[in-house]
């Protein structure tokens, strides 16, 4: 195990890392690393604090959600609820994905909806679509 002056040099490492790139995605509309790298750096994070619950903070990363909501974005409330398998990046996180959504529902029927992410960054430049802000 690291000393713990390493860890929270890591930790304080992570947090400034993650807040620049959030800045750079939602601020500044100029990201610098793919999803799959920011994901590994907040899971890098989340584990660090788990096995350090000394070095967790209110204004951590993983405490709050990134970003805001754009006003461009019209509320929309869904008749059902919209499951995520969050940043599942492997067979074995959408079996995951899967399992918790039979823990919930148990004895229930359930179908996957797979549609194209489409943000600022994608969607390109003209076009239209029906977009919302899931709250």
């Amino acid at each position: 195990m690291a000393p713990p002056a390493a860890v929270q040099k890591r930790v304080d490492e992570l947090r400034r890392l993650i807040s620049r790139h959030d800045r750079l995605y939602y601020a500044l509309d100029r990201p610098e690393i793919g999803d799959a790298e920011y994901d590994a750096l907040m899971r890098e994070l989340r584990g660090l604090e788990a096995e350090h619950p000394e070095f967790v903070t209110p204004d951590s990363p993983t405490r709050r959600v990134a970003g805001q909501v754009w006003d461009a974005f019209a509320t929309v409330e869904h008749l059902a609820p919209m499951l995520s398998p969050e940043n599942a990046a492997s067979e074995a996180d959408l079996a995951e994905f899967e399992a918790r959504i039979k823990r919930a529902l148990p004895g229930g029927t359930f179908t996957y909806v797979c549609e194209t992410v489409v943000d600022s960054r994608s969607y390109p430049q003209g076009g239209s679509a029906a977009m919302s802000w899931v709250p």
